[in-house]
């Protein structure tokens, strides 16, 4: 059998889609993938009780990107906008808010002409607290929860310039509208898997990559799968590893990765999200009525909070499924993580 010209570690959508592309340019393309699923951070599991999809991993399509939405219109997936209304817990009250439009007006002051700094130094600098009035505390608060949660970026850490060419970019897109894929995103990876398929792209699951070797002439990798421990050899290999494989050295390179690499590898960094997708009977929220208001939570979209471990629900609105999400702050999440999970 002829060497690949391209092994893909990782079938993630990064090394799904890397593989399409280079099959459709002619090149003969295998994917490796340590788990017994693809798609990475994209999981959905079916409820047979609800008859509808749940999200696991990723599950809102933010704005317009073409690397999802033409596939999705050539092969008629249905996009649900998601609306609603916006309700915020505050001092133990509900009460209607509007979390973006508070978060923006911090957030539409930063700029990228300045030197850089991370986001709490520019509120420091921007806004100090001693001459802050109460709005102008809540909008910080509510800031600093959205590059938190929305950013999943630790704001002691990430850079202003980087959130503002993160929000240029989302403007290009419409990325401040939100849809759900109504049959799921597994509907988005089932189109992926299936041009691999007519592509003739291998997709080896349960094969675990712990040496690659990049001397001069093919490169070989060195897995461990359930058929044992067979190398594969291609002219090339492109890496989609997720950052957290890559920092924790299970992977090793021969040679070992050249010093600026390393050095690149230790300044990225990447958030931390833990979620809940809770799953009723009924959507019991839309009877509730909050104290001194005239409408019931039938239309809630988002409910934000200052809630130290999940801050930010959201429902399936404008769809009336039973399922309301939670989701952590990024500083937060490493405190799940080290809960005790006996009960």
């Amino acid at each position: 059998m002829r060497m690949p010209d391209v092994l893909i570690l990782g079938a993630g959508a990064a090394g799904l889609s890397a593989a399409i592309e280079l099959a459709r340019a002619g090149l003969r393309v295998e994917i490796l993938e340590a788990r017994d699923r693809i798609g990475g951070r994209i999981f959905t599991k079916h409820d047979p009780t609800l008859n509808h999809a749940v999200e696991l991993g990723a599950e809102f399509v933010h704005g317009l990107a073409p690397e999802i939405w033409l596939p999705a219109q050539e092969h008629n997936l249905k996009m649900t906008e998601v609306e609603g209304d916006l309700w915020c817990s505050l001092d133990g009250k509900l009460q209607r808010c509007n979390f973006f439009r508070q978060a923006d007006k911090i957030l539409e002051q930063m700029n990228d002409r300045d030197p850089d700094e991370s986001f709490l130094d520019f509120l420091d600098r921007r806004f100090p607290a001693n001459r802050e009035e109460d709005d102008q505390a809540d909008a910080k608060r509510w800031a600093t929860g959205y590059v938190s949660g929305f950013n999943a970026a630790d704001p002691a850490k990430v850079s202003v310039h980087w959130l503002v060419h993160s929000r240029e970019a989302d403007a290009q897109i419409e990325g401040d509208r939100a849809f759900h894929i109504t049959s799921g995103y597994q509907k988005l990876l089932d189109i992926f898997l299936e041009e691999l398929k007519g592509l003739n792209v291998p997709i080896h699951l349960n094969t675990v990559v712990s040496d690659i070797k990049w001397r001069s002439g093919p490169v070989q990798v060195e897995p461990h799968s359930s058929a044992g421990q067979i190398p594969y050899s291609a002219a090339r290999a492109l890496i989609t590893f997720p950052l957290g494989v890559l920092q924790s050295n299970s992977v090793r390179f021969a040679p070992d990765l050249p010093g600026d690499k390393h050095i690149a590898l230790e300044k990225l960094a990447m958030g931390k999200v833990i979620r809940v997708t809770l799953c009723f009977r009924e959507s019991f929220w839309q009877e509730l009525k909050p104290e001194g208001e005239r409408k019931t939570l039938a239309g809630l979209s988002f409910l934000f909070s200052r809630d130290q471990f999940f801050p930010t629900w959201w429902t399936k609105m404008p769809e009336e499924i039973p399922v309301i999400t939670g989701s952590t702050l990024c500083r937060t999440a490493g405190r799940h993580e080290r809960r005790p999970r006996d009960r």
